[in-house]
């Protein structure tokens, strides 16, 4: 199948054989992704009543439908841009590590929200460099905002306390299991 069909989709990036990310598909896109055999849609756009949310005209209302007539499972997992939470960032993790032996498409509005989660994601469950992780979600970051990840405080923040919090687990669970 033709790959340029899918980078017709806004900062789409196929992060492994498995995972692919983006900003928000059109409806035409949807089938596209379904033929490239993608059977989950995991989308962490905004809710429709909160201030970032595209506008009407860019956001597709009746996304679960139309992913649901292309044969693919809908999730939808609001993130906040303004304020999202550590339970955001679990719940993102859960849905991932559920869902990682079938190809999922991850969006967002313009992949910030996406790439910043994966950001973490990438070092603590497949081993990546922070500095490799940071830089991936840093071109989408630039793209959307004119800013890398490093230069937004509230997701620079968020990122950072879910990597301590996450090796702080690990280490607790490696102490308990040697006693």
């Amino acid at each position: 199948m033709d790959s340029d069909e899918l980078r017709q989709i806004h900062a789409f990036h196929q992060l492994t054989d498995k995972i692919a990310t983006a900003g928000q598909p059109r409806r035409e896109h949807f089938p596209i992704l379904a033929r490239h055999g993608y059977e989950i849609v995991l989308n962490l756009s905004a809710r429709p009543e909160w201030p970032e949310c595209l506008p009407i005209e860019k956001s597709v209302p009746d996304e679960a439908e139309i992913v649901a007539r292309a044969g693919m499972q809908y999730v939808w997992q609001p993130i906040h841009f303004w304020n999202p939470v550590a339970q955001d960032v679990d719940t993102f993790f859960e849905t991932v590590r559920a869902h990682r032996e079938r190809r999922l498409f991850v969006h967002c509005a313009g992949n910030c929200r996406v790439s910043a989660l994966f950001c973490a994601y990438r070092v603590l469950f497949d081993g990546q460099s922070a500095e490799q992780a940071k830089q991936d979600a840093n071109q989408f970051w630039t793209l959307a905002t004119g800013k890398p990840l490093d230069q937004h405080e509230i997701w620079t923040k968020l990122i950072g306390e879910t990597l301590e919090r996450y090796r702080t687990r690990r280490s607790a669970v490696g102490l308990a299991a040697s006693t």
